[in-house]
């Protein structure tokens, strides 16, 4: 999509239970849309409190988040 109306659209692909920090690009308090399928499901168990902790880091103030689990 060359020319959005408003705003940028930014995917990556990120170990969401890596304590490494952030994917190249995004800061804390930046994502607007987090978009989980199937991902929570795969984890184990012990790394579902990092993963929540990595999700409410990228996380604006009024972001919405998908989960299906």
């Amino acid at each position: 999509y060359a020319s959005p109306p408003i705003g940028s659209i930014h995917a990556a692909v990120w170990d969401l239970t890596s304590s490494d920090g952030l994917p190249e690009g995004i800061v804390p308090g930046s994502v607007d849309i987090v978009v989980l399928i199937f991902v929570l499901s795969a984890l184990h168990p012990d790394e579902w409190t990092q993963a929540v902790t990595n999700i409410h880091r990228v996380r604006s103030s009024l972001s919405t988040t998908l989960i299906d689990i």
